[in-house]
Order: C-alpha cells, then structure tokens, then sequence
C-alpha cells in the first residue's frame, strides 16, 4: 500500500482484503452455531443467553490470533496431560501414562519454546 493512502492497491492486498473478511464472516458463523449449540445444551432459551454465548465465541476466535491464548492452551493441556498421568499411574496403568507423560512433554515444550521465543 502506498504511504498516502489506507486503500489496497494492489490484486494481492485486494485478494488478503477478501479473504479476511470471508475468514471474519467464516468465524461470526461458527460463533453463532456454536452458541446456539451451547444455549441449547444447558437449556437457554433467552436471547441474552445466545448473545452472551456469540460474544464468548467470537473472543475466543479472536484470541486464537494472538501469542498468550496459544501459551495458554499448550499449557493448560500440558497440565491436563500430566494429571491424566498421575491418574493412571494411581490406577496401575502403566502405558497410557506412559502416552500422557510424553504427551505432556511435548505440550510442554511447545510452551516453554513460545515463551521463550516470543516472550
């Protein structure tokens, strides 16, 4: 784009234009069948409800684009690997613990490269 002007010039930036408003539209859909999935899973049936439950999504969706929720979901998964571990390793079952520590593992050092490379 030019320095003077805030319109795409260009196929290319006309063609990432389109294709981020169809991605945004892709996400808004998916927001509200997710909501609606939801608001019927728990028995809503308010309007406020579905609302709450779009907004939820949609920030949801949004927050994939950024680093910390990503931080977020790999650690949270590698602690949920590891209790899934320490469970099993309580009940004597020892190869899908031994699936759950690696598992873990690697969740683990996807977190720790994130955080370490973008801080």
């Amino acid at each position: 784009m030019g320095q003077d002007s805030q319109l795409p010039k260009t196929i290319g930036e006309w063609t990432t234009l389109i294709l981020v408003l169809v991605a945004m539209g892709a996400a808004a859909i998916a927001a509200i069948a997710a909501s609606g999935f939801v608001a019927q899973l728990f028995g809503l049936t308010g309007e406020l409800a579905r609302w709450i439950l779009f907004v939820v999504a949609m920030l949801l969706i949004g927050g994939m684009f950024h680093r910390p929720f990503w931080v977020l979901a790999f650690a949270l998964g590698a602690l949920c690997a590891f209790i899934a571990m320490a469970a099993h390793i309580v009940h004597f079952q020892i190869l899908p613990a031994f699936g759950f520590a690696v598992l873990a593992l690697a969740l683990g050092g996807v977190t720790a490269f994130l955080v370490r490379r973008y801080g």
